[in-house]
């Protein structure tokens, strides 16, 4: 065999080794899209959520639906998607509800999308509830698409920072140890906010 195949070879062998360690190296970070557990979700912290201010809401104290959102400000927020298409799904809105009245909302936005084509039937439902939160009239589901967010509903809850990033991941209605997590994150974030405005 020539040296110059030798060379050839050895090369082709070299190369192809330096590309599979290049692919270990370099492995790509999963698709928010598709996590399915815990063990991902770091892929999520810092990202920045659009909160999609040309949406309807639906104010149930006033029983209208307005065209824009002037609430999106700089605060803290709790941001949650839930699928108004199961009725089941739906009845979390009474534990939100349970769980905003505990929360000073005054450092804290709490902002439910609600991913509806017929919000008339959940409308009497509300009403019934006395659910007194605005509610996002999600009707596309763009808040989903647009953020490309998992498609596990248990990871459709973030509390995001006064940029809109993700600081937690998870619904704290269905975890009691995240629940805590929320409350003194978010009681950590106000003492600062204090600490700061004197």
């Amino acid at each position: 065999m020539s040296k110059r195949v030798l060379f050839f070879t050895r090369d082709v062998f070299v190369s192809m080794l330096f590309l599979l360690a290049l692919s270990c190296v370099h492995k790509s970070k999963p698709d928010p899209k598709t996590i399915t557990d815990k063990n991902n979700l770091s892929v999520l912290f810092g990202k920045k959520i659009e909160l999609l201010p040309n949406l309807p809401i639906y104010d149930p104290l006033l029983d209208s639906i307005t065209r824009q959102n002037t609430k999106i400000g700089s605060k803290n927020k709790i941001v949650t998607r839930i699928d108004g298409k199961c009725l089941s799904c739906t009845k979390e809105l009474l534990d939100w509800k349970d769980f905003m009245d505990t929360l000073d909302i005054t450092n804290f936005d709490v902002r439910i999308y609600l991913n509806i084509k017929d919000f008339e039937l959940i409308r009497h439902y509300l009403e019934r509830w006395r659910f007194e939160y605005p509610i996002v009239l999600d009707r596309d589901n763009r808040f989903e698409l647009v953020n490309e967010i998992p498609r596990e509903s248990e990871f459709q809850t973030f509390l995001l920072n006064e940029k809109n990033q993700i600081i937690l991941v998870g619904n704290p209605l269905k975890n009691s140890e995240l629940k805590q997590l929320y409350l003194k994150t978010m009681d950590t974030i106000s003492f600062s906010r204090r600490a700061m405005s004197k």
